[in-house]
């Protein structure tokens, strides 16, 4: 298993703080302002639309690269940490890792669906926003593999991951595609003060010109 790439990485000793925290408003809310830091900016509200995008790499597309595409069965989401000083996740090496049943329910509708619903309200975002920062990491995750796997084999990721979830409407359905295109949202990038060289807005960016 080799997610480096996507921020996730096996170390000799795992230090931050277990996933299922950041399901905590109160620990959420330290993290955002500390990627607000990170970020150089005042406003919480695209610090916290940003980081959700950040995570999203670390988790959702990771998640696809593992689960989909390599078709792996370890639960490294049990055993992954959080590290609040990279914006990383770290797994301990000697860690024994159990089975995953299903990543889709537990990120999707459970670990990811309470971070959403907290950022929502919190910092005044709308839903809909949070789950394209999601989609767009995993069509990211898509594109970059798009040499390396079958077209077909793609498509059917996407069709799996736009079907509901234990019966529920799938947050990402309508955002969720194999071919790049401009997105629907916009996750106020390009509000930043500081940017990336030659990066005035994010690469799928409605208000691009």
């Amino acid at each position: 298993m080799n997610l480096q790439a996507y921020g996730v990485a096996f170390v000799e000793q795992a230090q931050g703080l277990p996933i299922k925290e950041l399901e905590s408003r109160a620990m959420l809310e330290q993290i955002v302002k500390r990627y607000a830091d990170y970020l150089q900016t005042d406003s919480m509200a695209i610090s916290a639309s940003l980081f959700i995008k950040r995570y999203a790499v670390l988790t959702a597309a990771a998640c696809v690269d593992y689960y989909e595409l390599q078709q792996g069965k370890s639960n490294w989401l049990d055993a992954a940490y959080f590290d609040t000083a990279t914006f990383t996740l770290q797994i301990s090496e000697g860690e024994k890792l159990t089975q995953m049943n299903c990543w889709k329910k537990y990120l999707l509708q459970e670990h990811l669906a309470n971070i959403v619903d907290i950022l929502a309200v919190d910092y005044k975002i709308n839903r809909r926003i949070l789950w394209e920062n999601i989609a767009v990491r995993i069509n990211a995750a898509l594109e970059k593999n798009s040499t390396s796997y079958e077209q077909e084999r793609l498509e059917e990721i996407v069709e799996e991951l736009s079907r509901p979830i234990a019966g529920l409407t799938n947050p990402i359905r309508d955002y969720i595609h194999v071919n790049k295109a401009v997105r629907k949202t916009c996750c106020r990038y390009y509000q930043l003060e500081k940017k990336e060289e030659g990066m005035p807005y994010c690469l799928v960016c409605p208000l691009k010109k």
